[in-house]
């Protein structure tokens, strides 16, 4: 048990809404062993909004398959309220089902952060930390209502700027990065002919292949892009996790080679990228924990 002293978020405060007891009771258990001193539970959406009308916590937790109203649901409710205290609550998704569309309609409803089932604590706190720590500006317009989902800026950036803060001048990416991106995508397609097509590659492959994903990830600096890096990242942590002997899935592979090609063919940075590292990120365990099992 961490001491109170040492806890991450000492006096957070929290409102876990799930329709199922268990979960919420363990959820519970894992804020308060993270630090939070006072952590209120719903098991319906009508409950929960009794609870808002009354106390409004640090942060709320909600589980996505709830009925009447989806987690989804009941955070486009919250940020559309006209209390500007209570919608401004930073909001967690919590799902057992993982999939870029979710993801995509949690952002969209103004969640800050996405968790998969099953939850661990060391997930739990890492999105905590984000939101309590770094947290994004508030957007309030006219279609959306909550953190602002531009995960980062850039300089030469190319798409729509809408913002009144948005700079005037925008610089194109410089000839360096254009290179080095055309690098990268040839280096892809070396590692893609490695893989092949079968289902699994060989243990002798694998450990060429990891050793090549270093090298390309360390050279996505000079192309100027850091979510292809954190994409290549997902894939060699998933490499790392098999290990020596064991034989890599190539769908998983292919996955992650798809991802960072799509991000290498679009000039600056995409809102998607961080929701797709995300998904990849949540593949990934999936497939370790299956192996694990």
């Amino acid at each position: 048990m961490i001491r109170s002293s040492d806890a991450p978020f000492p006096n957070l405060t929290a409102l876990v809404v799930d329709d199922n007891a268990f979960m919420c009771k363990m959820m519970a258990e894992v804020l308060k062993s993270l630090g939070a001193t006072e952590v209120r539970t719903a098991d319906s959406s009508t409950i929960a909004f009794d609870i808002l009308n009354n106390w409004l916590p640090n942060v709320i937790l909600l589980d996505y398959n709830m009925k009447p109203m989806s987690g989804i649901d009941v955070a486009k409710d919250i940020r559309g309220r006209k209390d500007d205290a209570l919608r401004r609550i930073p909001m967690l998704m919590i799902s057992a089902e993982v999939s870029r569309q979710l993801i995509v309609d949690a952002r969209d409803a103004g969640i800050e952060g996405f968790v998969a089932k099953p939850v661990t604590t060391k997930t739990l706190s890492d999105r905590l930390y984000d939101i309590v720590h770094k947290p994004r500006k508030f957007i309030i317009s006219a279609t959306y209502t909550g953190p602002d989902r531009r995960r980062r800026d850039k300089a030469n950036y190319q798409g729509p700027w809408r913002r009144l803060t948005d700079p005037i001048f925008i610089s194109e990416r410089s000839d360096e990065e254009r290179v080095a991106a055309e690098v990268l995508k040839l280096d892809l397609d070396t590692v893609r002919k490695l893989v092949g097509r079968g289902k699994t590659i060989a243990p002798s492959y694998t450990r060429v292949l990891f050793s090549k994903l270093c090298q390309i990830i360390e050279f996505c600096q000079h192309a100027g892009e850091p979510s292809a890096a954190r994409m290549l990242d997902s894939l060699k942590i998933y490499l790392e996790g098999i290990g020596r002997e064991g034989s890599a899935d190539v769908k998983v592979i292919s996955n992650h080679l798809d991802a960072v090609r799509l991000a290498l063919e679009t000039e600056g940075p995409s809102p998607d990228d961080q929701i797709v590292v995300d998904e990849l990120h949540a593949l990934v365990q999936k497939k370790l924990r299956q192996m694990a099992s």
